[in-house]
């Protein structure tokens, strides 16, 4: 990635969080390739944030310049069609309501709030948690509203994740029986740190009504420490993006004063995630934050000794969630492999068999590939040689954003990453 184009979209990306409309002239240095830029902030999910931003600081206010047209008509696009969404989900959530329901809404409309024009953060689902002894309930409201499952064939009652789709709305809803899915060996433990989350809940205060609606949240400090684990969820896949650390960064400096900063920090310690996670406040404190109220409740503890420089290379190479390419999803594999084998001391017996796994897929891992295996575990060897005999295929067939070698490449790249923060 060309360090000028990234230099010029975070300039872009700071000025619109901080409500500055104006890049100043030379801020951002060489202005890049816009093209480039503005795939950034499109794989990023940031596209109308970063184009307003530009669009203001390339000439006088209100005259946008003709070869600008289609940047501002696609930013105008995705806050219109992002405005609906809104609209719909601030209806349903009326609706629930008033059939005595109050699951908590995470992420979402909530992070989009922080932001000076809320709707320039478009959402793609909107996300509620749910206790689970309330989750039939909830899902005979929600059906009977007439939403439907997106998946038809899911499993009710075993899945901690269950999501729905509108038919005649702009409605996604993700329901959570628990922030993380249970069955998870790599980051289901994370859990027992919103075992009261319920409890500390609390209805957003009258003051911070968003669009006229009051929300049933999860408290400042579980939210932040939600926040910072979903995006430590994602990087232990293929990635997370920029757009939640500023969800996080601007989440942060609304709530600093209601978070219990002694809690997070000693959380965060124990799962091994304090060290990325000051990465990402250093990302902020560098790049995005041009009043940074924070580090007072994170110095004394190592801030300033920890590299952010991988992470962010990371973060802008991998996109919203680290799907910019097929590679970067395939090394999943290696990465979740690697935080569920541990913290092993034999790291070269670690990454062998971090690379095997890759292959040899556990059963039920491999039933989504191959249906058969459901009917017929014992023959997990047949489909591994079909996975085998596919891989050797695609190697020969290798498309640009699908390499096998780049796979690996990038498994080990992201394992060593792990390791740089001490997350195993």
């Amino acid at each position: 990635m060309n360090d000028k184009d990234a230099a010029c979209f975070l300039a872009l990306l700071q000025a619109g969080i901080a409500g500055n409309k104006a890049v100043p002239r030379g801020k951002e240095g060489d202005p890049g390739d816009r093209d480039k830029v503005f795939h950034l902030a499109e794989i990023h999910a940031v596209y109308p944030i970063a184009a307003e931003a530009f669009m203001e600081s390339a000439g006088p206010a209100g005259q946008v310049p003709e070869s600008m047209a289609e940047i501002r008509e696609k930013a105008r696009s995705i806050v219109i069609h992002q405005a609906q969404k809104t609209a719909d989900f601030l209806l349903f959530y009326e609706y629930l309501k008033k059939q005595g329901l109050h699951p908590l809404v995470m992420k979402g409309i909530i992070c989009r709030n922080l932001y000076p024009q809320p709707e320039q953060r478009a959402s793609v689902d909107e996300d509620l948690l749910i206790n689970p002894a309330q989750f039939r309930r909830l899902h005979k409201a929600i059906t009977d509203y007439g939403l439907s499952l997106a998946d038809p064939k899911q499993d009710l009652e075993t899945s901690d994740e269950i999501s729905y789709k509108g038919k005649t709305n702009h409605l996604y809803i993700e329901v959570h029986k628990t922030p993380f899915p249970r069955n998870s060996k790599a980051y289901g433990d994370l859990n027992r740190y919103f075992d009261k989350a319920f409890e500390r809940a609390e209805e957003t205060e009258a003051s911070e009504t968003i669009y006229g609606t009051k929300f049933y949240t999860l408290e400042p400090s579980d939210h932040l420490l939600y926040l910072i684990l979903h995006a430590l969820k994602h990087f232990l896949y293929s990635g997370f993006g920029i757009r939640q650390v500023c969800d996080i960064i601007l989440f942060s400096e609304r709530y600093r004063d209601q978070i219990d900063w002694s809690r997070i920090c000693a959380e965060l310690e124990e799962c091994r995630a304090l060290e990325f996670t000051y990465a990402i406040y250093r990302i902020a404190d560098k790049y995005l934050l041009t009043k940074n109220h924070i580090r007072e409740y994170l110095s004394g503890r190592d801030f300033d000794a920890v590299d952010e420089a991988p992470l962010l290379e990371d973060i802008l190479e991998g996109g919203l969630y680290g799907t910019v390419t097929m590679s970067r999803v395939h090394s999943s594999n290696m990465t979740l492999h690697a935080v569920e084998k541990g913290n092993s001391s034999e790291k070269k017996k670690r990454d062998g068999s971090t690379l095997l796994y890759s292959v040899f897929l556990p059963l039920k891992k491999m039933e989504s590939h191959y249906p058969y295996l459901k009917k017929a575990p014992l023959l997990l060897p047949v489909a591994w040689a079909e996975r085998i005999i596919s891989y050797t295929r695609e190697i020969k067939k290798q498309s640009s954003d699908n390499k096998i070698t780049d796979t690996i490449r990038l498994g080990r790249e992201r394992v060593r990453l792990l390791e740089k923060y001490h997350i195993i």
